[in-house]
């Protein structure tokens, strides 16, 4: 009897072993369309931020290229001591940038109390050909320097 007893034993044990083998089979037969879907997701995810980027880059290189076309432009400008008489205290950015055009570069800007203030820089090529200064206070001309302008 003890015999048959370990026997039915061996058995029950075998099919437990077996039942838990299934079941874990197909808990892995589950996995893989989980993965898929997961891999799914991540695969547009790249893709989304692939496309973000290349926009990001491409709007970086169309600003980088006007910056350059408006730096070009002001190095072939000559501002002349005519054009730097009839800037006037008072007037707005829009109104000298009409006179002189875009300045070569900002040399500064901060605000203090509510008081914004720029000073900009035009230089004309060569060697002395001269240059001027213009600083402005809540977007209107407050000072006015040059050197060397003919």
């Amino acid at each position: 009897m003890k015999t048959w007893l370990k026997w039915i034993g061996s058995i029950l044990l075998g099919l437990i072993v077996l039942v838990f083998i299934a079941m874990m089979e197909l808990q892995d037969l589950a996995k893989p369309e989980q993965v898929a879907a997961e891999a799914a997701v991540k695969v547009e995810q790249d893709a989304q931020r692939k496309r973000e980027n290349e926009e990001r880059e491409k709007a970086r290189l169309e600003r980088e290229k006007e910056r350059e076309a408006e730096r070009v432009a002001a190095e072939e400008r000559r501002v002349t001591m005519a054009e730097y008489n009839a800037i006037k205290t008072g007037m707005t950015w829009d109104e000298v940038v009409e006179i002189v055009g875009q300045p070569t570069e900002e040399l500064s800007r901060n605000a203090i109390a509510g008081v914004e203030t720029a000073m900009y820089h035009w230089v004309n090529e060569g060697f002395f050909a001269g240059n001027m200064n213009v600083m402005f206070q809540n977007g209107r001309v407050v000072q006015k320097a040059q050197f060397g302008l003919k």
